[in-house]
């Protein structure tokens, strides 16, 4: 009796670790690049990097489904930059809607993905996406690509923006499934692969 008490007590520990635990049990292959499921990380080591290096393509020209260096169309830039360290993110403007929480414009801030609706008001599609870089009382800078190339703007003075609004989404965990396998995840010297990715406006 005392022996089968203890294997049940150890059994049950044994769950209670594992739940902490991030497991990495699958591996998947995805336009050649290898990436392991279920993997939950913090996306927050990466966004002043991922900022800064963005800020470094201020003034490139606007290229739809760009996402090199020769010209970017708004979400192929913010998976350019993210994924110098390691972060996979979607070409398509609308997959961010699934990505992260949902936040309030209350509770904004840097590192926000900001989501909007295309050149076409009534529709209900996320047609455009940015990336918020500081947050004032009474300024919401957001870096983007847009027709008018690499720029930062401030959302609140931008009439256009402000009747696309959609809402925003913080991607603070983010599936190792959008890890890039063999990455430092979050280090500043992160190198740049060539992906591929379904070309989406923006």
């Amino acid at each position: 009796m005392y022996f089968w008490k203890m294997m049940k007590g150890l059994i049950t520990l044994l769950l209670l670790f594992s739940s902490h635990l991030c497991w990495s049990q699958k591996v998947v292959k995805s336009d050649s690049v290898v990436m392991t499921k279920e993997c939950i990380q913090d996306i927050a080591q990466v966004v002043d990097s991922a900022i800064n290096y963005g800020k470094s393509f201020i003034g490139l020209a606007y290229k739809y489904g760009g996402i090199s260096t020769s010209g970017f169309d708004c979400s192929g830039f913010l998976k350019h930059i993210f994924n110098k360290y390691g972060l996979i993110l979607p070409h398509s403007s609308r997959d961010y809607a699934n990505l992260g929480d949902t936040i309030s414009l209350k509770e904004i801030k840097k590192g926000d993905v900001l989501l909007f609706k295309g050149s076409n008001l009534k529709s209900k599609r996320i047609g455009h996406v940015s990336l918020v870089v500081e947050v004032t009382e009474n300024e919401i800078l957001m870096l983007h690509s847009c027709r008018r190339g690499v720029l930062i703007e401030n959302y609140l003075d931008s009439d256009y923006y402000l009747k696309r609004f959609v809402g925003i989404r913080r991607l603070n965990k983010i599936p190792s499934s959008r890890i890039r396998s063999g990455s430092d995840f979050g280090s500043v010297q992160g190198t740049t692969p060539t992906l591929q990715g379904n070309k989406a406006g923006g």
